[in-house]
């Protein structure tokens, strides 16, 4: 296939992790290699960005950069006085433009209380992050001691765990959204690893994307790839997000994509092939802001 000297991608109206195919068949060819060396992403038609899309974005963005692809974006003329629904804006305050562009759109701009702004985090320094950066801002938020979120402390530990395990990468791109109308809280995290799939394969030669994400989230699974958490950490993820925090779990890699759902009290979930490749893993959990406060963890002693 002949790479193309240079190309333009839209953005799509509404961009999440459901209409994020075209976006990423424009930019990939069918051998997952980028349709051109200098991409031009174009924001003109973009509305409507969720916070997975916010990661997807970010992990596209930066994955053309290190296949030293050449990226700029095609901005619309921008009001002076954006409201907080302007997708651009939004994207502004999270630091989009800043990390890509190295300025902001808006002098204006600056991160919401809301949310936690997008960051690349080495996968050595994840527990530092969590400890004093996404829990202070949770317990700010919902106005809970640090300490009473310990269940689910452990639930994004086991995220950047197998991050560690599955990707052979040592980075996650991380962002988070607060709801607080649909009492929920959005966390997607994102790597450029090789992928789940991939992964199960040293075991499974033959299994395809989305039944390998369904046989690596099956209870005592393991690749083999460390000694720690084996066979624990994607089966007690979907059982903590789904049970536990009345919550989803969605997980895209490779040609694989995997939902959870609840039903009759047990965790369930199903997979799917999609038409497009994600490079490496997006893991995405939203959860009920008014379960994932479990109290406080120090124990009373009486003598």
């Amino acid at each position: 296939m002949t790479i193309k000297s240079k190309i333009t991608v839209q953005l799509p109206e509404r961009f999440n992790a459901s209409t994020m195919t075209g976006f990423i068949e424009s930019i990939l060819d069918n051998e997952l290699k980028p349709n051109s060396n200098h991409i031009i992403i174009d924001f003109t038609n973009l509305s409507f960005i969720t916070s997975e899309g916010v990661v997807i974005l970010h992990n596209i963005t930066l994955w053309l950069t290190r296949n030293n692809v050449k990226t700029q974006f095609r901005i619309p003329r921008l009001s002076n006085s954006p409201g907080q629904a302007n997708a651009l804006k939004y994207l502004d305050d999270t630091g989009f433009f800043q990390l890509h562009l190295h300025e902001r759109l808006w002098d204006s701009s600056k991160l919401r209380s809301t949310t936690i702004e997008i960051k690349e985090v080495a996968i050595e320094q994840y527990i530092q992050w969590l400890n004093f950066t996404f829990f202070p801002w949770l317990s700010g938020r919902l106005n809970q001691q640090e300490t009473g979120f310990a269940e689910l402390n452990t639930c994004l530990q086991e995220i950047f765990n197998n991050i560690r395990d599955h990707s052979q990468e040592d980075i996650g791109c991380v962002f988070a959204q607060h709801y607080p109308a649909k009492n929920r809280v959005d966390i997607s995290i994102s790597d450029f690893g090789v992928g789940i799939p991939n992964t199960v394969r040293k075991v499974n030669a033959l299994i395809s994307d989305e039944k390998a994400l369904a046989l690596a989230t099956e209870e005592g699974f393991t690749s083999g790839q460390t000694i720690r958490n084996r066979g624990a950490g994607l089966h007690y993820l979907l059982e903590c997000v789904t049970l536990t925090f009345n919550g989803c779990l969605k997980i895209y890699s490779g040609f694989g994509e995997l939902k959870s759902y609840s039903r009759k009290n047990a965790a369930h979930y199903r997979t799917t092939k999609n038409n497009c490749f994600y490079p490496g893993t997006l893991l995405s959990i939203s959860v009920d802001d008014r379960i994932i406060f479990t109290g406080d963890e120090e124990e009373d002693f009486s003598w």
